[in-house]
């Protein structure tokens, strides 16, 4: 698992179609006091971790990643006590500094890639923070932590299209997911232009580099 809090600022992420636009103005529109959840899918390679992370920049927010596997547990995301130098502490999780940053900042976000990949047992203090707003951490005797009714807390999962994961989503936690665009692989030219602008080489070479991984991408599709 990883964690992120910092911006990375030098990210960006180049928009396809409106998918960025769209998205953000879909934050922007949601009620204050919720928690949002937004699922991308498509191929690898499509940029979906990066379209969550230039969101989250463009909000100026704090942001948790989290690699979903199959040995995630629940202690990994909600947090756990442990033993340092003889006194009992709490290690916050993704989700509990997510909900402290969005209610004293106004707003946090998650992003979870290969969702699919946690299991399902896992999902439940995801579930219960995307439906009702809260969680109660059972690490922490079941305290509560919840949304302050002026922040907002969005959680991005993103799925690979085609991809077989080793458990799936429940469906009344991809059913939390309010919208789920697919993000697929771009036109020549923006490739071209993602390209030229990731690596910084000449746009004669990108476009050498481009042809050849798209006969690649079109010879797997066979």
């Amino acid at each position: 698992m990883m964690l992120v809090s910092q911006n990375l600022k030098k990210i960006n992420y180049i928009q396809q179609y409106d998918e960025f636009d769209y998205l953000k103005n879909f934050i922007k529109s949601f009620d204050k006091g919720t928690c949002m959840g937004i699922l991308l899918h498509g191929p690898p390679g499509t940029g979906k971790t990066l379209l969550a992370i230039t969101l989250a920049n463009s909000f100026k927010a704090h942001y948790y990643i989290i690699d979903g596997s199959p040995d995630l547990d629940r202690r990994d995301i909600e947090g756990y006590w442990e033993i340092f130098n003889g006194e009992t502490q709490f290690n916050y999780g993704p989700l509990t500094k997510a909900i402290e940053d969005a209610n004293k900042e106004g707003i946090s976000f998650i992003i979870i890639n290969e969702v699919n990949a946690i299991r399902e047992s896992e999902q439940i203090s995801l579930n219960s923070l995307l439906s009702e707003n809260h969680v109660n951490l059972i690490s922490k005797g079941f305290e509560r932590y919840e949304l302050n009714p002026k922040s907002k807390l969005v959680i991005i999962g993103t799925l690979n299209k085609g991809v077989i994961g080793i458990n799936k989503l429940q469906e009344a936690f991809e059913d939390r997911f309010i919208v789920s665009p697919e993000i697929n692989y771009p036109i020549k030219q923006k490739e071209i232009e993602i390209a030229t602008a990731i690596s910084g080489c000449d746009k004669n070479i990108a476009e050498l580099v481009v042809d050849v991984a798209r006969q690649i991408r079109k010879q797997a599709l066979k």
